[in-house]
Parts: C-alpha cells; structure tokens; sequence
C-alpha cells in the first residue's frame, strides 16, 4: 500500500517536495546560524584558553565550524557553477531556492550573488572580534561601508534580482543601510561639533525611516500583486531582459564590425596615396 501511494502522482509530489524542503531547510538554517556561530568560533580561538577539557571541546568545535564556515560557501559557490546549466531548467534551481531566491539565473555574475552574504558576514565577524586598543579598529567601519558601496555598484551594473521591483527594493534598503553607516560614523569622534551631530541625528531617522517604509512597501507590493501575479511579472521580465540583451548583443556585434571594417578602409589610405603619387 505504502510503495502504489508512492508512486502516485501525490506520493511522487510529496516525496520531490520533501528533498527540497529538507535541503532548502538546512541550507537556511546555515545561513541563519552562519555569522553567530562564526563570531563565536573566531571569538574563542583568539581566546586561546583550553585549561579545561570543557574548554576544549570547545575550542574543537570552534576550529571545526570555523574552517566549515570558510569551505562550505567555496562549496556552495563551485556546485552553482558547475551546474549552472542545471539551475535553467525547474527541478534544477528548486533545489538551490534559498541561495538563488528570486536570482536571474540567465547568467553567472548574477547567480554569484549570494556569495557577497557569506564574504560579509565572515569578514565582519573577524573584525567585530579586534580587541578595542588594536591599531586595526577602524577597519571595522572601512570595511562595512565599502561592502556595502561594492554591493550597490553590483546591484546597479548586474540587476540580479528577477524583476524590476525586486532589484529597486534590495538597491533601496542597501543604500539606506549604507546611510546609516555613513551618519552613524559621524556620533563617534570623528567631530566634536554639536550642530553636526544634531544635523546627522535628524537624518539618522530619516533614513530609519526610510528603511522601514521600503520593506513595507514591498510587503504590500507582494500582498497586493499575490503570487500568480508575481510569477507572471516574473516571466515578463525574463523575457524583456532576453531582447533587451539580445539586442545590445547584436549592437555590440555591429558595432565591432563597423570598426573592423573603419580600420581595414583605413589600412588601405596610404596605398591609395603612393598609386595616386
């Protein structure tokens, strides 16, 4: 009874939703776990306390998760693109859903994409783990704002995201958050001026503001769109993005050939000249 229920049509369904669900599932438990456990691992290796054997049993699992937090998103990255052609076609990408959520899959710089969370959050754990005297500090701030000034450029050159909307809502909240950065900076010791700080406080929660009402926006965008309707945007999209780059491939290609054919008309100029002479 069990194995005719299994290959029915719904024990087929059950069982290919259940492998995707229990991929996706640790898949994103890992992602959730990943900074925490990262900080904490990076956290007690600088420790260096392993006089008990509580201690270090601790220290182990720091090591291990450690090295796994390195490998595992180079593992990850290398399986999205070696089975890149894979993720085109529907059984493929379900199984990638949590690393490609609503990624454009036409292309690997934008299947790539996922790799800026795990380079973030790894490095920014590293440096949240510097001792307050290090002369290194201040990397803590350079970095976390250059991240994110890199990944505004990515989002703006590469459009990973499958619609237009999606793009303008991740673009929104990264340069937001790349706002507050900026003016969070300002309520160190960078100035003393009180007239400055109060300037900064008041776009501060401005851009709180801000934040809070794009992720908002967007929830009562999906609400109001509902999942049908977001699917077909979806495939418009995809298609418009196909001709659109078709047709600056084609541009590309035309435009080579004229200059291939301007330069060819121009190596002929001085035989041309010495005939006439």
């Amino acid at each position: 009874m069990s194995r005719s229920c299994q290959s029915g049509t719904f024990g087929k369904w059950a069982t290919t939703m259940l492998q995707q669900f229990k991929f996706n599932a640790y898949l994103r438990f890992f992602m959730l776990i990943y900074f925490d456990f990262t900080f904490f691992s990076i956290l007690k290796i600088m420790e260096g306390n392993s006089s008990s054997t509580t201690r270090q049993v601790v220290s182990f699992f720091s090591y291990a998760f450690f090295v796994i937090s390195i490998v595992a998103p180079v593992f990850f990255l290398s399986i999205i693109i070696r089975k890149f052609p894979v993720l085109k076609e529907k059984e493929g990408k379900a199984m990638f859903n949590t690393l490609v959520l609503k990624i454009d899959k036409a292309s690997k710089l934008r299947v790539a994409q996922p790799m800026f969370f795990f380079g973030r959050r790894i490095i920014t754990a590293g440096l949240l783990c510097l001792r307050i005297d290090n002369q290194y500090i201040f990397l803590q701030y350079i970095f976390v704002l250059a991240t994110s000034h890199i990944y505004i450029l990515y989002l703006v050159v590469s459009k990973p995201y499958q619609t237009t909307v999606f793009n303008a809502y991740m673009l929104a909240n990264e340069t937001f958050y790349s706002a507050l950065i900026i003016l969070i900076f300002i309520f160190s010791d960078a100035t003393p001026q009180l007239h400055i700080k109060v300037i900064a406080a008041g776009c501060l929660v401005t851009s709180i503001f801000l934040l809070v009402l794009a992720n908002i926006l967007f929830i009562g965008y999906l609400v109001v769109k509902g999942p049908i309707k977001v699917k077909e945007a979806i495939k418009e999209a995809k298609i418009k993005r196909i001709e659109e780059e078709e047709k600056a491939r084609e541009e590309e290609e035309a435009r080579i050939a004229r200059r291939k054919k301007e330069d060819e008309e121009f190596s002929k100029l001085p035989d041309d000249t010495t005939n006439i002479s």
